[in-house]
């Protein structure tokens, strides 16, 4: 009950149960004064009839004895008769007037209020109608206005009455369908913004089972979707706060003047600033000074238009550490699109920009000497040329190669060879000025950039200095070391307007410097360039010789030196172009292994040879080895084994049937690899022979070491057996040596019976030459086999001949 009361006081108190009360009694008020205003008049108008009444009865009823009365002059009567008539409620005087003037008269005329009434007066008398006079009444209406004020009270004392018990029941009905019910909800509203886990809101009303739900009910379930979303909407803001607050990013809020009002975490502990640091400053203050103004400017134009911005930006720390920023910056809208904060996240990337810094260093510099890399080299070709035009000077461009660096890589090793790159690397920078560039394109070349140069002749000055740098001794490791350099140089303008063509140019003339010997410098001349272009035409049309059926495979028979017969073919790579006409191997040969196109051709001389020989014995022929030479980049891409040993099954041709030449320089980097793949080969059956030995490096160590079975003997020791002491003791002696170590050995390019018989009189194996045959193509081969079946031997061949060639043939 208490409770009860205590809400019923609440609502009794509450303005809005005030403002009910109030407006029940002013609209009852209202209705009662408007009905009694009515009641009253209708009253009024009814008391009005009344009086009008009692006149027209004293017109039909009164009249009459009255005329009788002033005819005969009977005053008294017509006193009596006047005294009558005022007796009545409503008349307080009665008078009769004759000729105008007032006779007789009874009563107190009243002074206001007055209602009256003229009758007049009229006696027949012989047929004749006269008026004798005539009859005044007056009355008040007193009378009337007493019993009105008397209805009024009792009126409004009624409705005043019956507006109260409204207003008390009203208030009553307020409190028991409404009032009690916007108390709990007051409460239950109270109660949420304190109590997380409040259960949803429910009306505290008894339901009978006929109960539909009304408009509280529709209220409760609305607010309780209210609070369902409210939650929500609470939960994702806790969210949104935990992620903002747990953000890698830095996150700041301002208002809508830029001035910060709110910093997460993370941009303390990046910045060093808290909240109370930073609070209603500018975001700019944190980067004064390092942002441009135009920038700015951009930003908040941006921004303020309701766009986002979003760049990278300097700041600085607390402790004055400046540091980078990927920064996005947006307006956050209200309902009505007004700006009313601002949002800034900012990602700390000064990781990755140091990370971009040294991207951006190893593009464009040397990872080994820290000089400009090919593709800076270019760009400040590029930039010297633009300068030059303008100033009307001259650009020198020198590419310089350092002679017999290899050597050094293959002997003291590469770590000792890079240590020699980086020494050269600072002798090159000590003789130019601060503005010229030294560049390293690779391995063991550099390129020297020399902009704004007035006098050609200044070039040949400043290469004879690098030249003179390069040639002292270079001290590593305890070691002495001397070594030089080839040079060649090209000019801008007169040369060429191209950096591209002015490098190639600058090659062209360095590897001219090389051919003239080492230690030397090279203009670019134009002959120079019309090799270079000759170079370039052979380059691009070996590119598609192979696809072209351009390639043909010629063999050279090896003949045994005492029986004569046909014992091995040497498989000859020839190249026949539509434009260039047939071109020389030593042209295109070493082309083939600069630009990488020896892999794939070396792979089509294996094939095509297998298959080809494997052809003749298919068609009854002896069978004879086919030698294929092999070059240094098919050992070194690692994959020949299994080229050959695919090749051998594809093809069915035995593998003793196929003897791979190799030349000693694939031997000079002594590399367990290489042996490695020679004593695979050997395994497998295949021979392996050395071509042109005692030409190069020839140590008696690479015969002992690896698993060869011929040794050839270089047809420039061949060539001048007969007349050269020298040439036939070298012969001799290789022959000898070869047998000692049980290789078998070939004569290469013999063309006279005279050189056949000193090499057979000193034991030579197997020969090869023009005395037997030049290569021929394999149908050609085909028919010397032919021969051989037909004559035995070509021994009768050799005999014929005598001293003559065959190069006729």
């Amino acid at each position: 009950m208490t409770v009860e009361s205590g809400q019923v006081t609440k609502v009794a108190r509450s303005p809005l149960a005030r403002r009910l009360v109030v407006a029940i009694v002013l609209f009852s008020s209202i209705i009662t004064l408007v009905i009694t205003a009515i009641q009253i008049r209708v009253d009024y108008e009814q008391e009005l009839s009344d009086i009008d009444a009692e006149f027209e009865q004293i017109r039909h009823s009164s009249l009459h004895s009255v005329s009788q009365s002033v005819w005969v002059l009977d005053e008294l009567q017509v006193r009596n008769q006047l005294k009558g008539l005022t007796k009545l409620s409503s008349i307080e005087f009665a008078a009769v007037n004759v000729e105008g003037k007032q006779r007789w008269a009874v009563g107190q005329q009243p002074d206001r209020d007055q209602v009256s009434a003229r009758f007049p007066l009229t006696y027949q008398h012989r047929g004749e109608t006269l008026e004798i006079g005539e009859l005044v009444i007056i009355g008040t209406l007193d009378n009337v206005y007493h019993r009105l004020m008397d209805r009024v009270l009792f009126i409004l004392f009624g409705n005043g009455l019956k507006t109260s018990l409204v207003a008390l029941f009203s208030l009553f009905l307020f409190y028991h369908l409404l009032g009690r019910y916007i108390l709990d909800l007051k409460q239950f509203a109270d109660r949420f913004g304190e109590e997380q886990d409040l259960p949803l809101f429910s009306l505290n009303r008894k339901r009978s089972a006929r109960h539909q739900p009304d408009e509280l009910d529709s209220l409760a379930a609305s607010i309780n979707h209210m609070v369902k979303t409210l939650r929500n909407r609470e939960d994702d803001l806790r969210v949104f706060a935990t992620t903002v607050e747990q953000s890698p990013s830095s996150v700041l809020l301002t208002d809508a003047d830029g001035n910060i009002v709110y910093v997460n975490p993370t941009f303390t502990e990046i910045s060093g600033y808290t909240l109370d640091d930073v609070y209603g400053k500018k975001p700019a203050q944190l980067t004064a000074g390092l942002t441009a103004d135009e920038v700015s400017e951009q930003i908040w134009e941006t921004i303020r238009s309701g766009g986002v911005w979003a760049g990278e930006l300097k700041s600085r720390s607390k402790s004055g550490t400046i540091y980078w920023e990927s920064v996005k910056i947006g307006p956050v809208l209200d309902k009505n699109g007004e700006i009313i904060r601002y949002i800034l996240v900012n990602e700390d990337i000064t990781l990755r920009k140091s990370y971009e810094e040294q991207l951006l260093h190893q593009a464009n510099y040397d990872g080994l000497t820290n000089l400009p890399n090919r593709l800076l080299a270019f760009d400040r070709i590029a930039q010297a040329m633009v300068t030059a035009q303008r100033e009307k000077c001259h650009v020198v461009v020198m590419f310089l190669d350092l002679d017999r660096f290899k050597n050094v890589n293959d002997t003291l090793g590469h770590a000792l060879g890079d240590e020699l790159l980086v020494e050269a690397a600072k002798r090159l920078r000590s003789c130019i000025r601060v503005e010229d560039t030294v560049a390293r394109l690779g391995g063991d070349e550099f390129l020297i950039i020399l902009p704004g140069i007035q006098k050609t002749q200044n070039a040949e000055l400043i290469a004879r200095k690098v030249l003179q740098a390069m040639a002292a001794p270079f001290f590593l490791n305890g070691r002495e070391l001397y070594i030089t350099a080839s040079i060649g140089i090209t000019i801008y303008p007169e040369d060429s307007d191209s950096p591209e063509i002015l490098l190639r140019n600058a090659d062209v003339a360095m590897y001219q410097a090389k051919a003239q010997g080492s230690n030397s410098f090279c203009f670019f001349t134009q002959t120079m360039n019309n090799q270079a272009r000759a170079r370039l035409e052979i380059e691009s049309e070996l590119r598609h010789a192979q696809e072209n059926r351009e390639l043909e495979l010629h063999f050279q028979p090896i003949v045994d030196a005492r029986s004569g017969q046909i014992v091995a073919a040497e498989g000859l790579l020839r190249w026949n172009n539509p434009t260039l006409g047939r071109v020389s191997p030593d042209t295109f040969v070493p082309l083939a292994e600069d630009i990488g196109l020896i892999l794939p051709i070396g792979d089509w001389v294996l094939r095509t040879a297998c298959h080809t020989a494997m052809t003749w014995q298919q068609s009854g022929r002896t069978p004879v080895r086919v030698c294929v030479n092999a070059s240094v980049r098919q050992f070194r891409n690692g994959n020949i084994v299994q080229t050959i040993a695919s090749v051998l099954e594809e093809s069915g041709l035995p593998a003793h049937c196929l003897e791979v030449e190799i030349t000693e320089g694939l031997l000079l980097d002594d590399a367990p690899e290489i042996q490695e793949i020679l004593n695979k080969l050997h395994r497998m059956g295949v021979r392996i022979s050395i071509d042109d030995f005692g030409t190069g490096y020839s140590s008696l160590c690479y015969l002992k070491k690896f698993p060869f079975d011929v040794l050839k003997i270089d047809q420039s020791f061949v060539r001048d057996v007969i007349n050269d002491p020298d040439d036939a003791a070298l012969a001799a002696a290789i022959i000898h040596m070869a047998h000692q170590l049980k290789l078998e050995v070939v004569g290469e390019g013999v063309e006279t019976t005279a050189q056949l018989h000193y090499l057979q009189d000193n034991g030579l194996d197997m020969v090869q030459g023009y005395l037997f045959s030049k290569p021929v193509t394999a149908e050609g081969f085909k028919r010397l086999l032919d021969q051989k079946k037909s004559h035995g031997s070509l021994s009768g061949v050799v005999k014929k001949t005598d001293s003559h060639t065959l190069t006729e043939h």
